[in-house]
């Protein structure tokens, strides 16, 4: 630092600090900063006339003196970071009146200024990298105590001796310049800003978190002290350690000397320590979570008024798709046709996976145990309405299929050409044979019967998409061809309704023996037994809404239905066609080159790396604890049966992934897995539980009640609690186990946070609370009416039998909630 230096009038006792109206605390020697309990407040000041001990240092109480300190810790990068706000450090070092004191340390430098009309603001710490400290503007504490600098001259703990410096008179420090003041208010404005991460609840700010730690007695055990200091650290807070520091020298059991090292042995991601363990203990001291101002709160709802509006009845949306996810060249082209065609991504991705799967051949494996093994086959399924551009969607997905039909026909017919001769030769061979067979030559010694050559099979075209089949047809062309062919049903409808027919000769066996990949007979009066080596039929279809709901308890007694991956259409996402991307910024080549290369691929066992099963192990851990969950809850038959199938569909997803990414690697890597588990928890088993629950109705009735509930409190409560709901839901939630409906109630109320109605607020074993978003009393206004009416009048009913009976209305008949914004 270059600013000019010089002693001016070194005062030889703390009394001259007293007299020029200054506060001051007493610091030991070889420290720099008192230690005795209850130094920063103005009881802990040294009193007028009191005496030191020698070797003792003073330190000045900037909140009870009117001044303040400009801390620099780090010159180069607090001159930079001020200079880009406009201020300039060196200048204000070297002003005619600068007021500064010396610690001898290089790089540092300390400013002493006089607060505008005396007033103290809460000092702010800031740094450079997250963790070293750049500069501070020091006055006081949130909670209206002081903090303290060295003055001259006491002594370093380096035994260098503080001295004051700068051209200005200690005694007449100059008033703290504006563009300080305002960048100070602006660095304190953002302390109550909610950007601090708080698990699942609302995020906190600053004043939030020394709210709590001030609720919190500081002469708590142990324990309790570390968990406060690591929860504070965990937030990296660049005032963290200050305020631990100073909540804890209001306690009797204060050691300065043991803080610092304390908080360095603090890890920097502690183990289930942070916010969330902070408001434990507030809460237990009996501290209370200030409510958040509402329109901060709701300010990142994602979802429109109008979006949010179509799922109002009974609905959650359903799961949108991470395109990201996905391998980079089947989401471009799915993003691309989407854009074309104006659909949902989702009708073109599926199309693509499943084109995916009718390219490979069906013999190939994945290997997950030495027992266990999965072909590259799914079945899956579009729900959407007839004007969401499903068959559209999905056509290009498939024509890279169809070329490879088209470029197998000279194959075929050539083959078929030569067997045709081969066949002829056959018959006459065999027609001699017989003859002969009949003749009295036949039977004369050492007779030579005529040569009959064997006909090889009959050439099989290449077929991968069959339409519409029976399950007869299916397995007659699966006899010849052991790579298997995809089943495209572009209305499902149709195909549901013939394996729903009790009356119908459809064989349920066989298509479950489609999607198993193995070897099957079926066996026919009349026409005898058909076999086929390895009976492998992915299945790709589109369904209407209503067919889907019609069908599902018909299809599911077997696990049939359960079977396919049914994904939900956003009717938001259909819209107008585009035009068409020039050919050659097409994604279209790349995408028919990786199912050309997928074709080629030979029947192959693949193996997991020890990593990827590791992977699965855990995929599986977390679907074992989510299926005991819903098992405990009582969820859907027909959902706990689809979701019982999620491994093996997992599976078979990471290996459809391997051959589209690294085909002619024999190993499947944990990458791979990894993203084949992350599409599966963050949007197929999501997908699998709306399309089974939501849209086949099978939703529980207390998720409607609540979803009506919150809507009808949204304008008359800001707040809302977990007991509150489970005293005003009652009768819905009469025959579960208490412990059973506070689990339903706080997963329901989970999916609302998910679409903007509510937000986690207070998650405390004893107290939940959620705020309610106050838009749903506009957004849903005659909505909220009726239900608001209908409630009433049964109030209104009972009223009137309680009168008729008593001749007085009961204590207990209480107007509906909102009912009074309607009078």
């Amino acid at each position: 630092m270059t600013a000019t230096q010089q002693v001016v009038g070194m005062p030889t006792s703390h009394e001259s600090y007293q007299r020029n109206g200054w506060a001051v605390v007493a610091i030991p020697p070889k420290t720099k900063g008192p230690t005795h309990t209850g130094w920063n407040t103005k009881e802990g000041c040294l009193a007028a006339g009191a005496t030191l001990p020698p070797e003792w240092g003073v330190g000045l109480c900037h909140a009870y003196s009117g001044t303040m300190a400009l801390d620099i810790d780090e010159w180069e990068h607090a001159n930079a970071y001020f200079l880009q706000r406009g201020i300039d450090l060196a200048q204000l070092f070297q002003a005619p009146d600068a007021v500064a004191i010396d610690s001898g340390n290089p790089g540092h430098g300390k400013l002493i200024f006089s607060m505008p009309f005396g007033i103290a603001m809460p000092s702010k710490k800031i740094t450079y990298d997250g963790k070293h400290a750049m500069f501070e503007l020091r006055c006081g504490t949130k909670d209206g105590l002081t903090v303290q600098d060295v003055l001259p001259p006491s002594r370093h703990p380096t035994g260098t001796t503080y001295r004051w410096a700068g051209a200005g008179n200690w005694q007449r420090p100059p008033q703290l310049p504006m563009p300080i003041l305002e960048l100070w208010q602006q660095l304190i404005e953002q302390d109550s800003q909610r950007n601090i991460p708080n698990g699942q609840t609302t995020e906190a700010s600053w004043d939030e978190i020394t709210s709590a730690l001030n609720a919190i007695s500081p002469d708590c055990d142990r324990k309790t002290w570390i968990e406060v200091g690591m929860a504070l650290h965990s937030i990296n807070h660049q005032d963290g350690f200050d305020a631990w520091n100073t909540w804890s020298s209001k306690s009797e059991k204060y050691k300065s000397g043991e803080m610092n090292s304390q908080w360095k042995s603090f890890k920097p991601n502690p183990n289930g320590i942070g916010p969330s363990s902070l408001f434990h203990h507030a809460y237990q001291a009996g501290w209370k979570r200030p409510a958040p101002d509402i329109s901060e709160l709701f300010r990142n709802v994602k979802s429109t008024p109008q979006e949010v509006l179509k799922k109002i009845r009974t609905e959650i949306p359903a799961p949108q798709v991470d395109l990201s996810l996905w391998p980079p060249i089947l989401a471009d082209r799915a993003r691309e046709v989407a854009t074309e065609v104006g659909c949902d991504p989702l009708v073109p991705l599926m199309a693509g996976l499943a084109a995916v799967a009718a390219a490979a051949d069906k013999q190939i494996r994945l290997k997950i145990t030495a027992s266990w093994s999965v072909p590259p086959l799914l079945w899956l399924m579009t729900v959407g309405a007839p004007a969401d551009k499903k068959t559209p969607g999905s056509k290009p997905m498939f024509v890279p299929l169809r070329q490879l039909e088209i470029e197998d026909r000279d194959r075929y017919q050539t083959e078929m050409h030569f067997w045709k001769g081969q066949e002829a030769k056959f018959a006459g061979q065999s027609k001699a044979y017989r003859e002969w067979c009949a003749s009295a030559e036949s039977g004369m010694p050492g007779a030579i019967p005529p040569q009959v050559d064997p006909l090889p099979p009959e050439p099989i075209s290449l077929r991968l998409i069959v339409n519409d089949a029976t399950s007869q047809k299916v397995v007659h062309m699966a006899a010849g061809r052991p790579r298997g062919f995809l089943l495209l049903l572009d209305e499902m409808n149709n195909w549901l309704k013939k394996i729903t027919d009790p009356r119908g000769g459809e064989d349920r066996g066989c298509w479950i023996q489609g999607y198993e990949s193995a070897s099957y007979t079926m066996d026919r009066v009349g026409s005898g037994s058909i076999t086929a080596s390895n009976l492998a039929v992915p299945v790709y279809g589109n369904c209407q809404p209503d067919v889907f709901k019609h069908y599902m308890n018909a299809a599911s007694n077997d696990g049939l239905v359960q079977r396919f991956i049914p994904v939900v259409l956003n009717a938001d996402h259909t819209g107008m066609w585009q035009e068409s991307v020039p050919e050659f910024l097409s994604c279209s080549p790349n995408y028919e080159a990786m199912i050309r290369q997928v074709y080629i691929m030979p029947e192959y066992e693949y193996d997991c790396s020890p990593e990827a099963i590791a992977e699965f192990r855990l995929f599986s851990q977390w679907y074992l604890k989510g299926r005991h969950l819903d098992a405990v809850l009582k969820a859907s038959p027909i959902y706990m049966t689809a979701v019982g199938k999620i491994e093996g569909t997992c599976a078979r997803l990471a290996i459809l992934l391997h051959l589209m990414k690294e085909p002619f690697n024999p190993t499947v890597t944990v990458e791979t897995m990894r993203q084949a588990t992350a599409i599966m928890r963050q949007f197929i088993v999501p997908s699998l539980r709306y399309a089974f629950m939501e849209i086949v109705g099978l939703k529980d009735e207390l998720a409607t009640w609540i979803t009506e509930h919150i809507i009808q409190v949204a304008s008359v409560r800001p707040t809302v609690t977990l007991s509150e709901i489970r005293r005003a839901a009652r009768r819905q939630i009469t025959d579960r186990p208490s412990w059973q409906a506070d689990q339903d109630i706080r997963m329901i109320m989970d999916e609302l946070c998910e679409v903007g109605y509510a937000t986690l607020f207070v998650d405390h074993p004893r107290h939940v609370a959620w705020t309610i978003n106050p838009a749903l009393a506009d957004l849903f206004g005659d909505y909220r009416k009726s239900i608001i009416t209908a409630k009433q009048q049964i109030i209104d009913h009972f009223k009137a039998e309680a009168v008729s009976r008593t001749g007085k209305v009961s204590d207990r008949h209480f107007d509906a909630i909102g009912h009074g914004e309607q009078s």
